[in-house]
């Protein structure tokens, strides 16, 4: 949905825009004026004296202008009674109506305004984004399209008609209507608003941001503009550009707990946890009953007993089933974390239960599908085919590749590396995905390319070249940069492409992190991940470990010994020195002592161990309180195990 503001307040009238932000950036036409001369004063000075319409008139526009509003309808009544087919006062006690809140009143002087004049543009607009807020999309498009019969380049219409295409998902005919109105107006900043959110929509984020940038431009103080850009800097991976636009929002607007809570998050990406905190209290102060907040406060926080933010969730738990299934998933979430921390385990593992199967509802997951497709590469990727690669890339990349289960210790391995001055650390990028689909469209013969494609050398050479641009884009630096690093990829999933990587970057280190099966299945079935689906059903997160860790012994019989260099978080842990030295000298790096101190390097950090890396070294974690054997039999049955698998 297309929004304008960081958070909804009835609009401000203006002689001829009104901005509704809970339907987009969508324009209402303002107060018409039947007078050439009429102007809204921001010192009312009632005509008192006289009782003919135009008066009443005046005094209503006057009352408008000064926020008077209750007093505004009983003069633009006694407009209508003196003279029924004024149609701008219909339209404009609409208008009023409508910021007050009655919708249908609204709805009902638009209508009279359009039967006075069926012309009447303005009227014909507002009754649309009356229709819009009314979530009557359909509805509203009608009144859009009509009205541009009689005014087909009306730049408020075009920006109206490209938001409820939107919020319909026709995003074709969404910028078609927008890329007009801006054509119409380039300085309509609703229009390059809402054109920025079609885009980013659609991922098309460099384009989205041209247009937030120059809505920004021609509105400084747009709360929602900036807002929208944080979200997207965010998205990308630009934090700190993120963070600045979003500090913009909570100066413009300091009562929008939506922009604390991404700023919070920002900041955490950022390795600010102490400023993220501070947000996402400020957050629940400003909006206590949206829960989004307690659960990323909670991820970050071990919260006491005595706090008053965990006693308010614990006081919310018996209210859950009442909010919509996203709200009821959060708090399920917070309650989780929170019981756990305070030692109450029992209701702690219920609460986790309860939201993983409600966010079960919620996402996509073919589990056969998935399942399937790794079992065809481990079958096709075989000792004998693998030989049969006679063409592989002659690079001197210099790329580390970790992959494993979420949970397993790997972000705690990538802050080590990245801790060292000659590695650039890329996250969890998808820089793999982006060069195959590259390679698909662009190289010959890569358009079929399936598990058991097999690349010459001259098209392993392009595809090289495509992943390193991938690469550094990703984390904001040239290739030639990226080339004279070690460069970490820490995209987990990539263990289904083991092979693959190592017969086409031969030098390429692969890292595989694992910690115990349980323990990792029971920290994954306490996050509520964004992505990774298969993790919310314990019996498809235990066949789904099951199906990797098979997957990983078969690259480890079929690639040459040493390909993968395995780390065990538990390992890690316990004898920390030993294992990073042994982690940076896998790599071909020489020793420096900043590794052991990887808590203070100061990098984005996006997974659910983002906290984690921020402190020294602890042991606590090693050893989860675990439920009882009913509870985890569906976990165990995954697995194939009756007990930990080794």
């Amino acid at each position: 949905m297309l929004i304008g503001s960081a958070n909804m307040m009835f609009p401000r009238f203006h002689k001829t825009r009104l901005r509704k932000p809970k339907i987009g950036n969508v324009t209402t036409n303002g107060l018409a004026s039947a007078l050439p001369s009429q102007s809204a004063s921001p010192a009312p000075s009632l005509d008192r004296n006289q009782n003919d319409a135009q008066s009443y008139y005046r005094n209503a526009m006057a009352c408008v202008a000064s926020g008077q509003l209750e007093a505004a309808i009983e003069f633009l009544s006694k407009v209508l009674m003196k003279k029924p087919d004024h149609a701008p006062a219909h339209n404009n006690l609409g208008l009023v109506l409508q910021s007050l809140g009655d919708i249908d009143g609204a709805v009902a002087s638009f209508r009279r305004a359009l039967l006075v004049n069926p012309q009447y543009t303005l009227a014909r607009n507002n009754l649309g984004a009356a229709y819009a807020a009314m979530g009557l999309t359909e509805a509203a498009i009608n009144c859009y399209t009509e009205s541009l019969k009689h005014d087909p380049h009306n730049t408020t219409t075009l920006n109206n008609l490209g938001a409820a295409y939107h919020t319909i998902e026709q995003n074709e005919d969404a910028m078609r209507c927008l890329r007009l109105a801006i054509a119409n107006d380039t300085n309509h900043a609703d229009a390059h608003i809402n054109l920025g959110t079609v885009l980013a929509a659609l991922g098309r984020c460099d384009e989205a941001t041209a247009h937030f940038e120059t809505a920004i431009a021609l509105r400084p103080d747009d709360a929602g503009a900036h807002l929208k850009l944080g979200h997207l800097h965010q998205k990308a991976g630009h934090s700190d550009r993120a963070v600045f636009h979003l500090r913009q929002v909570c100066k413009l607007d300091a009562r929008s707990d939506e922009a604390q809570a991404a700023l919070g998050h920002a900041l955490q990406v950022m390795g600010d946890i102490d400023g993220a905190r501070r947000c996402f209290r400020h957050a629940i102060d400003l909006n206590p009953s949206k829960l989004g907040p307690y659960l990323s406060l909670a991820h970050i926080t071990k919260l006491s007993s005595d706090d008053l933010i965990a006693q308010a969730m614990i006081a919310k738990a018996g209210d859950l089933s009442d909010l919509p299934i996203d709200e009821q998933i959060n708090g399920h979430f917070a309650l989780g974390k929170i019981l756990a921390d305070l030692g109450e385990h029992d209701s702690s593992f219920a609460h986790f239960l309860a939201g993983n199967t409600l966010k079960r509802q919620t996402v996509q997951y073919d589990e056969r599908k998935i399942l399937q497709t790794m079992q065809l590469i481990k079958s096709i990727m075989t000792i004998e085919h693998l030989k049969e690669w006679c063409g592989v890339s002659n690079n001197n990349d210099q790329h580390i590749f970790i992959v494993g289960m979420p949970r397993s210790g790997s972000t705690l391995v990538e802050q080590v590396l990245a801790s060292h001055p000659d590695v650039i650390s890329a996250g969890e990028s998808d820089a793999l995905e982006h060069a195959l689909k590259r390679a698909r469209a662009e190289i010959p013969g890569w358009q079929h390319y399936a598990p058991g494609f097999i690349p010459t050398a001259e098209q392993a050479a392009d595809f090289s070249i495509y992943y390193r641009e991938a690469l550094a884009s990703s984390v904001g630096v040239s290739p030639a940069t990226l080339a004279r690093k070690h460069v970490t990829n820490k995209m987990l999933k990539n263990f289904r492409h083991v092979g693959f990587i190592k017969k086409i970057f031969p030098n390429a280190v692969i890292i595989h992190t694992f910690r115990d099966p349980i323990e990792t299945c029971l920290s994954c079935f306490s996050i509520n991940f964004s992505s990774q689906n298969f993790s919310f059903d314990l019996g498809e997160l235990g066949r789904h470990y099951r199906a990797y860790a098979i997957m990983m012994r078969h690259w480890k019989q079929v690639l040459p010994e040493a390909s993968i260099f395995d780390v065990r978080y538990e390992a890690v842990v316990q004898n920390f020195e030993a294992s990073a030295r042994a982690i940076v000298a896998h790599c071909g790096l020489t020793w420096h002592d900043d590794c052991l101190r990887f808590h203070e390097t100061q990098r984005p950090v996006t997974t659910a161990s983002v906290a984690q890396v921020r402190q020294p070294i602890y042991i606590s974690s090693l050893k989860r309180w675990r439920p009882d054997h009913a509870t985890l039999k569906p976990l165990y049955q995954g697995l194939g195990i009756l007990g930990p698998l080794q």
